[in-house]
């Protein structure tokens, strides 16, 4: 991996909605400035308890984008590659010849989300493996995934977003 991700940047909560007129609307909730690695269990969890207070609620859902591994057989890949198999949303630091990852492994991603969900959609590669959905299967009533690569920029979220936050569960 080449690259300059020397230049850390804070994560950041926003709130995607629509406003009272039925117009896309987004706020910025909160700022991680203490929050080194956003590629771990552990943020997930404070994220996500920090949404579940903020905005309790009867019905979550969650939608993770960024890469993933799939669930690897052992030995595949290079070396550094096979510690990220069945992991997602990868954090980068350093630059060019060493660049480090972060990854989030499916199981500890399960244990991270302390709410259930309706529905999760990881638009993530090679994530459509029933591996994944079996450590996934008691955390989300849907599960929308791919078993390949994406080798676009995900799904069409500037259509597909406002869709899903229209949606009502009856």
């Amino acid at each position: 991996t080449s690259g300059n991700y020397t230049t850390p940047n804070a994560p950041v909560l926003m709130r995607f909605y629509r406003d009272a007129q039925g117009k896309g609307a987004v706020d910025t909730l909160k700022v991680y400035d203490d929050m080194a690695v956003s590629a771990s269990g552990e943020s997930i969890r404070r994220v996500l308890s920090a949404i579940q207070e903020a905005f309790p609620a009867k019905h979550y859902g969650m939608l993770i984008s960024s890469h993933g591994s799939g669930w690897w057989p052992a030995g595949y890949g290079k070396s550094s590659e096979r510690a990220s198999a069945r992991a997602i949303g990868n954090q980068y630091s350093g630059s060019g010849r060493s660049v480090t990852t972060q990854w989030v492994t499916v199981p500890e991603l399960a244990r991270a989300i302390p709410m259930h969900l309706d529905y999760m959609i990881l638009d993530v590669c090679l994530a459509g493996a029933v591996e994944v959905a079996w450590e996934l299967k008691d955390v989300a009533d849907r599960l929308v995934v791919s078993p390949t690569e994406i080798l676009t920029m995900g799904m069409g979220y500037s259509m597909l977003s406002w869709d899903m936050l229209a949606w009502d569960k009856p």
